[in-house]
């Protein structure tokens, strides 16, 4: 299947590989679908959403100033927190 971004996503969607050349694309957009996946699964009020974007903000923040976190030890993180179980 092949998508056709606006410019604006495309953008965004290329400064995340360019800001970490370990990830394709295809890496970024599977990383954001379990995120979303993963908030639709856990979050259930409007605070909670809330609390739960800014600690991945702060992770994401770690993340690209170098910090040695990757993505499932920053939701790990996250997810204890919230005081949420782990994926089983």
């Amino acid at each position: 299947m092949q998508i056709d971004l606006p410019t604006d996503l495309f953008e965004r969607l290329r400064e995340r590989v360019q800001g970490n050349p370990e990830l394709s694309e295809a890496d970024v957009v599977r990383h954001a679908l379990d995120t979303l996946d993963w908030l639709d699964d856990e979050c259930t009020t409007p605070e909670q959403l809330a609390d739960t974007l800014r600690d991945l903000d702060q992770s994401i923040a770690e993340i690209e100033s170098g910090a040695t976190l990757d993505l499932q030890t920053a939701k790990a993180q996250v997810q204890s927190s919230l005081g949420l179980s782990p994926e089983k």
